[in-house]
């Protein structure tokens, strides 16, 4: 049931570093077409679509054979619908730089959107041929919820694994574990998982709130299942998690043989 409500997350990471403003010089070169790429993302995020593109030119223009402006670009063109010319920017970023794990993480997570799995997953393992890209926890989780998508759970299980150990703050990993435990009903080990996810993030998505009402009710837990209950309820009542949670039947815990 949770497959149909999860919220599936993937952090692409055009820059190796958060978007932030620099002052606006109008050189040409690798280091003016940085900040319009970042000027461009974050105008994008605000929803200003008009100058978002006209900064992002403006760095393709300044460094062309830069795989972020190019990476970038195709961002821009995914998110305004225009599938076809973004991948072409993706894969040039790509063929600029083969050995960039940024580029092949951001054609990956693209490719996965799309629907070709098989493809993603051969960019992500690329990505992590980089030795020099600092992300590759984000690339592992990227892999793992693509993986989710292909329905292989082992294969996503052990990228899951490997975003965590390289990095414990990865939240929508341990969620994710937390997930795939409780529907194979391992769940002392979904709720291990689970609390790492709280622990991480204190504001739960409804998918979350979902897998914590569950799992609670799995393992016996009546107060804790109520509070997600409710908290679900309250926050998110028209979201498909809560439809699904009134309609998810109450399973019986191995280890505490519980009902109700």
């Amino acid at each position: 049931m949770l497959k149909k409500v999860a919220t599936v997350l993937f952090l692409l990471n055009l820059t190796a570093c958060s978007i932030f403003f620099r002052s606006k010089s109008p050189e040409a070169g690798p280091q003016a077409a940085s900040t319009n790429v970042q000027l461009g993302l974050a105008y994008l995020q605000s929803g200003d679509v008009q100058r978002a593109k006209q900064r992002l030119l403006l760095a393709k223009q300044q460094a062309p054979q830069s795989t972020e402006s190019q990476g970038a670009m195709g961002y821009f063109l995914e998110s305004t619908g225009n599938f076809p010319e973004a991948e072409a920017y993706y894969r040039r970023a790509v063929v600029l730089n083969p050995k960039s794990g940024a580029a092949q993480n951001n054609y990956g997570t693209f490719l996965c959107r799309r629907g070709r799995y098989v493809e993603a997953d051969q960019h992500f393992l690329l990505a992590l041929q980089d030795s020099d890209y600092l992300n590759t926890a984000q690339v592992y989780e990227n892999a793992g919820l693509c993986a989710m998508q292909a329905a292989a759970t082992s294969k996503a299980t052990g990228y899951f694994i490997q975003a965590i150990t390289q990095d414990p703050r990865r939240a929508i990993s341990w969620l994710e574990l937390s997930r795939i435990n409780y529907e194979q009903k391992n769940y002392l080990q979904a709720q291990q998982y689970f609390d790492h996810y709280i622990q991480l993030n204190k504001d739960p998505m409804p998918n979350a709130l979902w897998l914590g009402a569950v799992l609670s009710r799995a393992l016996g837990n009546e107060d804790a299942a109520g509070r997600y209950t409710l908290m679900l309820q309250t926050r998110f009542p028209d979201s498909d998690a809560y439809q699904a949670l009134m309609k998810t039947p109450i399973r019986k815990s191995k280890q505490q043989q519980l009902y109700y």
